[in-house]
């Protein structure tokens, strides 16, 4: 997952409206010390990334490094927050409102510098990855997942469409032959003369080999991809939605809204669960 830094801008109103202290109730811990070195910590609300707290998949990821969803933290509070269920979503960012009106006259006016080191390790964390991922990876090259840092949303969107096919086939594939087990075993059977007189009046009830995980792979995968192409595709049009709208002359971003949209009225219209 590509993962966006804050923006200078962003982090400058962070910073003012913080009164240079830790946002949790109490705490008079500093973000900034004297020497002009940060020494708190930029926080995300809801997790910059899937796998983090209180992760919202819904999110785009403007949506993620936005100022709305940005908190800082000293160290201590920030791992304490970490406790998803008692700090919740709403939780935070009424900590965040309650902590920011009491600045809101006393702006916290913060070094340039210090923003652009932010922001610096930030891309720093992400070359790491890279790093770790193309020549630290404990598996042959043959085997590794590879992460690409540079890729965009957009590219990430096509590739998970482009995985879900893949796996929807594939388990197509493995219906079709759970479908066709049993005559199969009787076809071999008697292919070396096996008297399957007996056998072939069992009733398909009672048959353990007679389509064994048919609910499994006729229904239950099926549903499950269907579901997870329709969402996809619904964050893919909201993403772009967004994205437009603040590069409203990206020919392709909007060509790619179009066939998504287009695609989604027949969806909207033929999507439906097997039973």
């Amino acid at each position: 997952m590509s993962r966006k830094a804050p923006k200078l801008d962003t982090l400058r109103a962070l910073f003012a409206k913080s009164g240079n202290c830790c946002a949790f109730p109490g705490c008079k811990n500093k973000i900034i010390n004297n020497k002009n070195q940060l020494i708190g910590e930029v926080c995300h609300i809801e997790a910059a990334e899937e796998g983090g707290e209180r992760y919202n998949p819904n999110q785009t990821d403007e949506e993620r490094r936005h100022y709305d969803n940005l908190i800082l933290l000293c160290h201590e509070h920030h791992v304490e927050t970490n406790d998803t269920q008692e700090y919740t979503v709403n939780k935070l960012k009424n900590m965040k409102k309650v902590h920011e009106a009491k600045f809101i006259n006393n702006n916290f006016e913060v070094d340039e510098q210090v923003l652009k080191s932010i922001l610096l390790q930030i891309n720093d964390f992400w070359q790491n990855i890279e790093f770790l991922n193309s020549y630290k990876h404990q598996s042959p090259d043959d085997f590794k997942i590879e992460i690409s840092i540079n890729k965009n949303e957009i590219e990430i969107i096509e590739e998970l469409h482009d995985n879900i096919t893949k796996l929807s086939n594939l388990l197509n594939d493995i219906s079709e032959f759970n479908n066709n087990l049993w005559e199969n075993i009787i076809n071999f059977l008697e292919s070396y003369n096996v008297d399957l007189t007996n056998v072939k009046n069992i009733p398909y009830y009672e048959n353990p080999y007679y389509s064994p995980f048919w609910e499994m792979l006729c229904i239950g995968a099926p549903n499950l991809t269907n579901k997870s192409i329709v969402l996809l595709k619904q964050i893919s049009i909201k993403y772009l939605e967004l994205f437009i709208q603040k590069n409203p002359t990206d020919i392709e971003a909007l060509k790619k809204l179009n066939e998504l949209r287009e695609e989604f009225k027949k969806i909207a219209i033929t999507s439906s669960y097997v039973d």
